[in-house]
Formats: C-alpha cells, sequence, structure tokens
C-alpha cells in the first residue's frame, strides 16, 4: 500500500464461529473413538481409523482457512485483490462497477471464497451481504467483489 490509498479492506475467509462449530463436530468424532476404544460401543478399527483421519484434515484445513484473508485495495492506479495470490486491474481498464445490495454466493458462484463460476469471478468472503461488480473491458464476464462497505469501495473505483 501507498500513501494514495483510497480505499482498503481485509476479510476473513472463515469466520472464526465456523471454525469453532467445526471443531466441536470433530470433538464429538473424538468422543465417539474414545468410547469405542473403553468399550462402552463397538465400531469396526476400519471405521476408528478413518475417524481419525478425517478428523486430522478438517482440522489441518481449518487451521489453514484462518489464515486465509482477502485484502481489497484501491490505489491512484489499481484496483487490487490479494488473496492466495494478487490480481491487479488497472482502474482504467474498468469499464463499469456497481454495487450490489446482496450477494447469493451459492447460487451465483457455487459457495464462498475464490470462484470460477458461470456468473465470472466472484472473490466472496462469508459474512457479507453486499459487494462490488466490476466489469472489465475485454472481459466477457464480471468479477464481484463482497465488501463490508460496497458503496465507498464504489467511490474510490471511480
Amino acid at each position: 500500500m501507498n500513501g494514495n490509498t483510497a480505499f482498503h479492506e481485509r476479510q476473513r475467509m472463515l469466520q472464526p464461529w465456523a471454525s469453532v462449530v467445526l471443531t466441536v463436530a470433530m470433538l464429538i468424532l473424538e468422543i465417539v473413538v474414545v468410547i469405542d476404544y473403553l468399550g462402552y460401543v463397538n465400531i469396526d478399527q476400519t471405521d476408528i481409523v478413518t475417524l481419525s483421519i478425517v478428523t486430522a484434515v478438517v482440522i489441518f484445513v481449518i487451521g489453514l482457512a484462518l489464515l486465509l484473508k482477502m485484502d481489497v485495495t484501491v490505489d491512484g492506479e489499481y484496483l487490487s485483490i490479494r488473496t492466495i495470490g494478487t490480481r491487479r486491474i488497472h482502474l482504467e481498464d474498468i469499464a463499469e462497477a456497481t454495487v450490489r445490495d446482496r450477494i447469493y454466493a451459492v447460487r451465483e458462484y457455487g459457495g464462498w471464497g475464490i470462484r470460477l463460476w458461470t456468473k465470472g469471478i466472484g472473490y466472496v468472503a462469508p459474512g457479507n451481504n453486499g459487494g462490488v461488480e466490476v466489469k472489465v473491458k475485454g472481459e466477457k464476464h464480471g468479477i464481484m467483489i463482497s465488501s463490508k462497505d460496497p458503496e465507498t469501495l464504489l467511490r474510490a473505483l471511480s
């Protein structure tokens, strides 16, 4: 970021409450494994191994998802969307930008996150209702950027 930043916003791709829910679900699975080990229920050993592997993978994914974030920055020249990589769009290449009051993440983009879908590319963080749809000159589909403050993002793009 430089001193000419007109807009900057950081959003998490996984909300902390969602990680708590997933962690509790994994703990319940582990309690089932412990109860089986103690002999109160009888579960096949392959099921226990499968549960343990699934639990380890889900906990790893939760940890990784907690680290993922999306930074949207507008400076004097570029709109930058930084997630795993960075997408930079020169402001002069933006043909149109409009505020959307609501994004239907699952229906329009197949879920939350970075999505390449039939409607275009979606940078959709969970927990947001609105965003800005950007049409880039020479591209068939638009880019949807979720935002906590879409009106300010739109003003920065103008």
